[in-house]
């Protein structure tokens, strides 16, 4: 009987298999073409702790407010406290 793998072992082992064509063309499609740059600053900032969260949330929904429309400043302007 084999061991059955967990946690990161079943992460290794699944990451080492091809992907099918089925699996790859949803794998296109969940990966967004472009990301935005103002949205990867702003969690890179708030990782590292030099913005809060809420102000993070803020500079997000001013943006939005001037006109920009990307889907990851969206979510972030949507969290909540």
């Amino acid at each position: 009987m084999a061991k059955r793998l967990r946690g990161w072992g079943l992460e290794m082992e699944t990451c080492r298999r091809a992907p099918t064509a089925k699996a790859s063309k949803a794998l296109k499609k969940a990966v967004p073409e472009e990301q935005s740059a103002l949205a990867s600053r702003l969690l890179l900032l708030w990782a590292k702790g030099t913005l809060s969260a809420t102000l993070t949330r803020e500079i997000a929904d001013l943006a939005i407010q001037d006109g920009a429309q990307h889907q990851d400043l969206v979510a972030i302007a949507q969290t909540g406290s």
